[in-house]
């Protein structure tokens, strides 16, 4: 389960993109940092959201 707390409905625009990668990553045996910074290179979240 992803949880992850929302100011607003622009935190949630990307949140099945977000969603969709996170269990594809694991899937595959990413690490929560791996998952994190392939997110972020995708400009889907910013560091300082982690």
């Amino acid at each position: 389960m992803i949880i992850r707390n929302t100011a607003n409905y622009d935190d949630l625009a990307h949140f099945a993109r977000i969603e969709e990668m996170v269990r594809t990553l694991n899937a595959v045996g990413s690490l929560d940092r791996q998952i994190a910074d392939a997110l972020t290179a995708e400009g889907i979240m910013r560091r300082s959201a982690l």
